[in-house]
This record gives C-alpha cells, structure tokens and sequence, in this order.
C-alpha cells in the first residue's frame, strides 16, 4: 500500500514536504476536473507542497495530487470517495487550466481554496466561495480513500 495512505503528515512528508514543527500555514489546494479522451472524466486534487515559494523553489515544487471519481467539493459528510495517488504535477496547475499534455485531454477548473491542517489525520478546506469540507485519509477495503468529514 501506498506510504501516503495513512495520514495526511505522512502524505505530506512522503511527498516532499518538510515535517511541521508549529502550525503550518494554509496550503493552497485546487480540484481539476479532468475531461479525458473517450468521454471519461475524474476529478484531480492538488495541494502546494509549501504555502508561498518563489524564484526557483517554485519551479522545482510540484503539486502533491490524487485523482476522486467525483467532486470532492461537492460531497456530503459520511461519503468515501476511492483515491488513485498520481505523479506531481506542475505548480501552474494551481492557476490554469486548459490542454493536457500527451493529448490527455482537458482540465477546468472546478474550485480552490486553502487546506488547513486540523491534527494528523483531518484536513480542513475553506473554498474560496465560501464553503468549508473536512476530510480524513483511509482506508476502504484495502484500497486508499477520502473520507469526507463534514
């Protein structure tokens, strides 16, 4: 099983990420849905390893993803969503959208927002529109899952 799996510091950490010693500062977070070739579609979530980076710290800090079958914004509490961990992607990500490369497809941009770290194993999200979600990192039968908490 993937190291990620356990919790959100591990997946964190195992991504690059330095080990917190205070209260992290908000990290920034985007959902992407990718529209793939065929008609088939997911929904990418990327977090910023780091809330502000510059020069070339940006360029080599990739954005921490997993990929839902639905949008993660828009789930209720109680809900489990399957995760797929995928490579890093590109920080401009957080911005754009528009042609994967590879004729992969397209990505829109659904929302983003700020990830707040509650404790070890909750992420608190505040969407930019107003809403707030709460999610956990799990397990559902021995495959890697979002847990949605609120």
């Amino acid at each position: 099983m993937d190291k990620r799996a356990g919790t959100w510091l591990a997946a964190l950490v195992h991504c690059g990420a330095p080990m917190p010693t205070k209260p992290i500062k908000p990290l920034p977070v985007v959902v992407l849905r990718h529209d793939e070739p065929g008609g088939h579609q997911h929904w990418d979530v990327l977090i910023a390893r780091s809330p502000n980076l510059d020069g070339a710290e940006l360029e080599r800090s990739g954005l921490i993803g997993f990929r839902v079958p639905s949008p993660p914004n828009q789930a209720l509490p109680g809900m489990v969503l399957p995760i797929i961990w995928t490579p890093d992607h590109d920080r401009s990500w957080l911005t754009r959208e528009g042609e994967v490369s590879g004729g992969r497809g397209f990505a829109w941009r659904v929302c983003s927002g700020d990830l707040h770290l509650v404790n070890a194993a909750v992420v608190q999200i505040d969407w930019h529109g107003g809403q707030q979600s709460q999610w956990r990192l799990g397990v559902q039968e021995s495959k890697p899952a979002l847990h949605i908490v609120a």
